[in-house]
């Protein structure tokens, strides 16, 4: 989550906006890892489709990443 940390807050270092994520994620793990496998079956999807499927899969997963960092992000309380 650091790159969405750098993006809020764009005077952070780079080590800080990692430790911020490390204090983010701790005990969010498992709900991003479950995120990731219900993507499995998409990417699948878009390699049988030789790629093509990733052009409409990409901008969803990013945007589901996105809206999981803005999901966590009150109860982490960053600045």
């Amino acid at each position: 989550m650091a790159y969405y940390i750098m993006n809020d807050n764009p005077g952070l270092k780079p080590l800080e906006a990692i430790e911020q994520s490390k204090k983010m994620m701790y005990g969010n793990k498992g709900r991003l890892f479950y995120l990731w496998l219900t993507f499995i079956g998409w990417f699948f999807v878009g390699v049988l489709t030789l790629g093509i499927g990733f052009l409409f899969l990409l901008p969803y997963y990013n945007a589901t990443i996105t809206n999981f960092y803005e999901d966590i992000k009150p109860a982490a309380q960053i600045a």
